[in-house]
């Protein structure tokens, strides 16, 4: 189970070190794809990989182990959509699609990581603001409003990743994933949001 956690600092702590979880099935045919450019991308940009490749998960259990590792910031693939338009978003998790209510009582340790969401196909409404604000799920999420192509994906992650990277040699701090995201989201249309409780304001 999730436990609570107080948030004592409002950065991520650690140089930025990337994991790519694909959590897609590849359910549409063209996902795996999507992140593996995704992925060539990253690596030709030398953004710092936690692993040599994305983990492609099908399971719980295997989300969970995916994100046992050394990192502190994820890029999550998957699909998303709403329940009835009142309860909270949906997102896929591996085999499964369940709401992020429940996602956040797996044990992905997340915390105190950057989180960012990948959402081409059924996109999940605006993930951020279906987050309970008194039990962090990450301490800061980047996730699209609006459903992105699989080609703005591929010409925002790498971008985003790449100029983070630089500016976070010991930490990452939120107010600079804020910049950041503001400053190339002209490349997916805007659709772009960020959450969390570490911005100054």
């Amino acid at each position: 189970m999730g436990s609570t956690m107080t948030l004592v600092n409002g950065t991520t702590p650690g140089r930025l070190s990337l994991q790519l979880v694909d959590a897609t099935c590849n359910k549409n045919g063209f996902e795996y794809g999507v992140s593996d450019r995704v992925l060539c991308g990253l690596r030709a940009s030398k953004v710092p990989l936690a692993s040599d490749d994305v983990k492609h998960v099908k399971t719980l259990r295997e989300l969970e182990n995916a994100c046992q590792g050394s990192f502190n910031a994820l890029l999550y693939f998957a699909h998303g959509g709403r329940v009835d338009g009142t309860e909270a978003s949906k997102i896929q998790a591996g085999d499964m699609v369940t709401t992020w209510y429940l996602l956040q009582h797996l044990n992905l340790n997340l915390e105190d990581k950057l989180v960012c969401l990948c959402v081409c196909h059924g996109y999940n409404g605006d993930a951020i603001n279906t987050l309970p604000q008194g039990n962090l799920f990450a301490l800061t999420v980047v996730a699209p409003k609006d459903a992105i192509s699989g080609q703005e994906a591929v010409l925002f992650f790498p971008k985003f990743f790449a100029t983070l990277a630089p500016l976070c040699p010991n930490e990452i701090d939120p107010n600079i994933v804020r910049e950041k995201v503001n400053e190339l989201n002209n490349l997916v249309g805007n659709k772009m949001k960020i959450f969390s409780q570490g911005l100054s304001g």
